[in-house]
């Protein structure tokens, strides 16, 4: 008896917990969460009144109830994951229904199983300890809900051990707390489904489960601090970005580095970028930052990058170098034209001034040997006239205004 008054305790501790995260996270706006702490709490606190009732339809009823927290629980939470880890382009409106079909269809069969026995065939009442259970004989549509729930929700934890391998390490503590949060209940229904014990024990795994994920929003702000902005910002960078480890493997490459590249990179070594420039591997043996302009040939061409390779540390030591690469090859090409167009209006000039000088000067010569036969004045106005056009031509070489 004192087995089934710390059972039912357990219970109702997790149903709380679950509704006191729920109602603490609300101001995140994340539904997916909300339904995930209301499933957990309705599972709970329907599994506590089952246990403590006699009457078979009674436990039947408050069955049922369980199941739509039985159902929204996985789904919600791996909704929660692909939110934490910016997935949103998996939950459009087509997948968001798909996804939830199957089990919309299994709540709608547990409540008419009377009729067609697709979710429990028949069930008999055995006795553990001093509670009286009920044991399913599961139909069909039971097993192929089981594994669909489960097939998602090991979609999701693979998706957080993704960013656990190749995250930074901040992230890697939220994921790996995410990741307890789905291990413990997923190992306590396992336990359960299989037979190894009689009692469900997925409730009372849920308080392990809400202990990780308090540690997560108080310690890591799990829903303030995403690794979402991150990766959304790498992947529409129109900047290369690289990252590679330790040993020399490729850990991070996004759209804009493939692209320039030209091929896939993730999970290849680092003498894959040989192929874009013959010296990448010895920049990457600096143990300082370096910046510098190169050129790479393709295709015929000349393309110019802005290289900047920074060694990336933490306490441990050296974890690996991150490579962004800038393409400046249409401002070069930009200067280029620019330079060439200065170079032909410099040309234009001294062969103006070549033209205009030489009889210019000719004639300025002559104009001041005839002074000592001619009349002063008027040889006077005409060289101050041509010293004028001088200085005119002189002052569009110079500072391209037509000056006197």
């Amino acid at each position: 008896m004192e087995f089934q008054i710390v059972y039912f305790i357990l219970l109702i501790s997790s149903a709380i917990l679950a509704i006191q995260l729920a109602l603490i996270t609300r101001k995140h706006h994340k539904l997916s969460f909300i339904l995930l702490m209301i499933a957990i709490a309705v599972w709970s606190l329907g599994y506590a009144v089952e246990l403590n009732s006699t009457k078979i339809s009674t436990k039947l009823f408050w069955i049922k109830i369980q199941y739509f927290g039985i159902l929204l629980a996985p789904l919600s939470w791996s909704i929660f994951v692909f939110q934490y880890l910016g997935k949103e382009n998996l939950l459009t409106k087509k997948n968001l229904f798909l996804i939830s079909a199957i089990p919309t269809i299994t709540i709608f069969l547990v409540w008419t199983n009377d009729f067609h026995h697709l979710i429990w065939k028949n069930f008999n009442i055995i006795y553990y300890e001093s509670f009286s259970l009920i044991d399913f004989e599961y139909g069909i549509w039971a097993n192929l809900n089981t594994a669909y729930l489960y097939l998602l929700t090991l979609f999701a934890i693979f998706l957080l051990l993704r960013m656990l391998i190749y995250s930074y390490h901040f992230y890697q503590k939220q994921a790996g707390f995410l990741l307890i949060s789905a291990f413990t209940p997923l190992i306590g229904n396992a336990i359960y489904v299989l037979n190894i014990c009689p009692i469900d024990v997925t409730p009372f795994t849920f308080l392990i489960s809400g202990i990780a994920l308090s540690i997560s929003f108080s310690r890591f702000r799990l829903l303030d601090v995403r690794p979402i902005a991150i990766e959304t910002l790498i992947e529409n960078m129109k900047d290369g970005v690289i990252a590679i480890d330790r040993y020399n493997r490729i850990v991070v490459a996004n759209p804009s580095a493939q692209k320039i590249i030209g091929s896939k990179l993730v999970g290849k070594f680092a003498n894959e970028l040989l192929k874009f420039h013959p010296n990448m591997l010895d920049y990457c043996k600096s143990e300082s930052e370096i910046k510098k302009e190169i050129t790479v040939f393709r295709n015929k061409r000349k393309e110019y990058y802005e290289l900047n390779i920074s060694p990336l540390y933490d306490k441990y030591g050296l974890l690996g170098y991150l490579i962004i690469l800038h393409d400046v090859t249409e401002r070069r090409w930009a200067e280029e034209a620019i330079r060439k167009a200065l170079e032909k209006e410099m040309e234009f000039k001294l062969k103006t001034a070549h033209h205009f000088f030489n009889p210019i000067c000719i004639a300025k010569g002559y104009l001041q040997l005839l002074k000592k036969e001619c009349k002063r004045k008027e040889i006077d106005k005409a060289i101050r006239a041509i010293e004028r056009i001088e200085n005119v031509i002189k002052n569009i070489i110079g500072k391209g205004e037509i000056m006197e």
